[in-house]
């Protein structure tokens, strides 16, 4: 049982880190690198930043249920905000 959940939860963040990777890495170099990106996305990159994850736990629910869906989802927003260093 114990084994079960371990499994779990290293495959649920083993999930959320490749798919913030994925997409928080190359934005967060695009963000740095050109204009474009910088003006389309930080703004909004800045907004999310300091939401704490728990404000967005019943938005989650209400849209995707409480399946793994929505832990993925909610892991995945709370992994890719933080892709920009506020300095």
């Amino acid at each position: 049982m114990l084994l079960q959940h371990i499994w779990a939860s290293l495959s649920r963040g083993s999930t959320v880190f490749c798919l913030g990777a994925l997409l928080g890495i190359p934005l967060g170099y695009a963000i740095g690198l050109t204009n474009w990106a910088y003006g389309r996305f930080d703004l909004i990159v800045e907004f999310m930043r300091p939401v704490p994850p728990w404000a967005l736990i019943p938005l989650m629910i209400i849209r995707f249920g409480i399946g793994e869906t929505s832990k993925v989802i909610l892991l995945f927003l709370v992994a890719l905000w933080i892709m920009k260093n506020p300095a």
